[in-house]
């Protein structure tokens, strides 16, 4: 199976590289993200208006209590 490659091209960027960058980056913390942290984002790519939401899920979850 190839790579799943989603475009957005308004922003000039690949989501699967952002996602790759993204959890590389929560990893080095010790908090990857999970498939479903990582399908979030992916909707949230093509849904901006969902995005603030999906962005304060994922603070709310990955924060320290």
């Amino acid at each position: 199976m190839g790579e799943k490659k989603t475009s957005m091209s308004a922003f000039g960027l690949d989501i699967e590289t952002v996602i790759r960058q993204v959890d590389g980056s929560m990893a080095i913390e010790g908090m990857a993200l999970s498939e479903e942290d990582k399908e979030r984002i992916r909707q949230s790519a093509f849904a901006p208006d969902k995005g603030e939401m999906v962005i304060q899920e994922l603070v709310k979850k990955h924060s320290a209590v």
